[in-house]
């Protein structure tokens, strides 16, 4: 736990988002997964998490990068193992956030934690108009 903790800490510095930890069910998940990716693992799963997570405390549905059981019992990889960087994995989530709220990027930063002008630099960054969406 102190590992993920540290990760949350500098990600938190990174993305500017408030996040203030791990809920328990979030914290017992990390320390009950047998990280067979070790540290690459678990640093993907937190970042991805930190990215995803709607509110402040990061739970266990934000946990939902780490390897998940197949109907099959075989394992699925996760979205940063199968190549998609933490960029990519932040624009698709800041899209789909601004879907839900209608284009509107004042309720979609809120959403995300982060500040409405961090929103449109990421906006900008990303190539996305931050004008193009009412």
């Amino acid at each position: 736990m102190p590992l993920a903790r540290h990760f949350l800490s500098r990600l938190r510095l990174e993305l500017g988002r408030p996040l203030l930890g791990f809920s328990a069910s979030a914290a017992q998940a990390l320390r009950n997964h047998a990280w067979p990716g070790n540290v690459r693992e678990l640093m993907n799963t937190v970042e991805a998490a930190a990215v995803l997570a709607i509110d402040e405390l990061i739970g266990l549905e934000d946990l939902r990068f780490c390897t998940l059981r197949l109907e099959a019992g075989q394992e699925r990889t996760t979205p940063a193992e199968l190549g998609r960087t933490l960029a990519e994995v932040e624009q698709a989530h800041i899209e789909r956030v601004l879907h839900d709220c209608g284009g509107n990027r004042s309720r979609a930063a809120q959403r995300l934690g982060i500040h409405r002008t961090t929103l449109l630099k990421k906006l900008r960054d990303v190539g996305l108009s931050p004008l193009a969406s009412a």
